[in-house]
Formats: structure tokens, C-alpha cells, sequence
């Protein structure tokens, strides 16, 4: 038996972990920002997203994109977009302080083949580009997490652990899964219950597990014993209720 986890959508966030696009884009223009700063006036700057001409500006204390913008604006800065689609999902994320990538990208390829529009050629390089800066990002942000909570951390991955491998419960299944449960071990130990009623063999000759359930369950009505004890408090006592290990990672 196995047993899957559900984790709902914005288990990170509650958790305290910036990994929203609209965080993703506010770090790449806190960061950005923070590097036009540093450099020397009339120095231009550049990287793959965008470029920003300087031309002897005064003071800028923005530290995010849209109060950015307006200040080059003011100071006749131009700020010019090498990457399209960045361009449109930092106006969106600016506009409406929410963003959805992946529906953008989406919406742009539809209208790809309009006249004079994105091509789909570019717009896939302007979508790979962001995807591995959002990769980058989320994979510091995990290290950043894992950093900070240290002791607290590691005793969290121990808590969800025990949570993954503790014993499943069969009296919370449902009936169908708990029936197919007992026949299963029924079937394990069916051959061995006729041959000790034939006296083909002796329970000495058991498994220690099968010695133990045999004794246990009454031979005349097997599988509705089975059943009853796999719901009771010592099932564990008789049947491997661990759930698997395999592609599970392990804390």
C-alpha cells in the first residue's frame, strides 16, 4: 500500500515562502534597481531583460518598478525592454498587483499569427528566458528557507515523515478499499488455513506473522475476522500497514 499527500495550492506562501510570480517580479526589479544605483552616473545599464540609458539623473529611492519607471520618466531616462513578454507580465503585475505567466503566454500565442504581432519564435525565447529567472529564484528562495529555520526545519521534515510513513488507520477507509484489504489477506494465508485443517502441515511450520494472525482470527469465518481486526487499535501487531518507500523521498 501507498499513500498520496495533497498539498494545496499556496502551502509555500502560508508557509512564509515568497514564491508568487508577483514576488518573483518585485525581487528582479528590487535587485535590478539596486545595481543602476551603483553605478556611476552617465553609466548605461544592461542585462538581458532590459537596458536603462542614464544620463546624469538626480536622486531615485524607488524600490519597485512602477515608482522606477515614472522616475526615469520625470528625469528623461529611457528604459527600453530587450524582452517583450517580461515588459508585458511586469506592466500586468504592476497594474492589477497580480500576475498569471503562464496565461499570458498563452494569450500570446494565440494572436501570434495576427499581422505584426509576437512571433512565436521570439515570444518562446522571451518565455525561456523568464522561466530560468524564475527558476533561479525559487530555487534561492528554497535555500533561503531551508537557512533560516535550521533546528525548527529539520524537526518540521521529521513531523511530515512520521505523518507519510505512520500506519494507515483501515477503519477510516472506505468499506470497498477496506474489503479488498481483508480478501487480500485472506488470500495470503488461505492455503496455509486448509492445509492446517487437512493436517498437511503444523503451525510450527508458519511464518512467525502467519503463526500469529492463524492464532488469532476464528478458522470457521476467516475473512470477516480479518476485517474486523484490520479496524481495531492492533492491527499493526499483524499486517504491514507501512506504506511504501518507492519514489518517495525520504526524510
Amino acid at each position: 500500500m501507498n499513500r498520496i499527500i495533497l498539498i494545496g495550492n499556496g502551502f509555500d506562501l502560508a508557509h512564509g515562502m515568497k514564491t508568487s510570480y508577483r514576488h518573483f517580479i518585485d525581487s528582479y526589479w528590487e535587485k535590478c534597481i539596486k545595481e543602476v544605483l551603483e553605478l556611476a552616473i552617465n553609466t548605461e545599464y544592461e542585462n538581458e531583460e532590459i537596458i536603462v540609458k542614464q544620463r546624469g539623473y538626480g536622486q531615485i529611492t524607488a524600490t519597485n518598478y512602477k515608482d522606477f519607471s515614472e522616475t526615469l520618466k520625470r528625469q528623461n531616462i529611457k528604459l527600453i525592454f530587450k524582452n517583450k513578454f517580461f515588459q508585458i507580465i511586469t506592466d500586468n503585475s504592476s497594474i492589477h498587483n497580480w500576475v498569471d505567466i503562464e496565461n499570458e503566454y498563452y494569450t500570446l500565442l494565440k494572436n501570434s499569427r495576427k499581422a505584426g504581432s509576437y512571433s512565436v519564435t521570439q515570444l518562446n525565447s522571451d518565455f525561456n528566458n523568464v522561466k530560468n529567472k524564475l527558476v533561479e529564484y525559487l530555487k534561492e528562495i528554497e535555500t533561503n528557507f531551508n537557512n533560516d529555520l535550521g533546528k525548527e526545519y529539520l524537526n518540521t521534515k521529521r513531523i511530515i515523515g512520521y505523518k507519510i510513513y505512520h500506519p494507515f488507520k483501515l477503519k477510516d477507509f472506505s468499506e470497498s478499499s477496506l474489503n479488498q484489504k481483508a480478501e487480500l489477506e485472506y488470500n495470503l494465508i488461505k492455503k496455509d488455513l486448509e492445509a492446517l485443517a487437512e493436517k498437511q502441515i503444523t503451525m510450527d511450520e508458519l511464518s512467525e506473522s502467519k503463526r500469529r494472525l492463524i492464532q488469532r482470527i476464528d478458522s470457521k469465518k476467516p475473512l470477516s475476522e480479518i476485517k474486523k481486526l484490520l479496524q481495531s487499535d492492533s492491527a499493526t501487531n499483524y499486517f504491514d500497514l507501512i506504506p511504501r518507500r518507492n519514489n518517495i523521498p525520504k526524510f
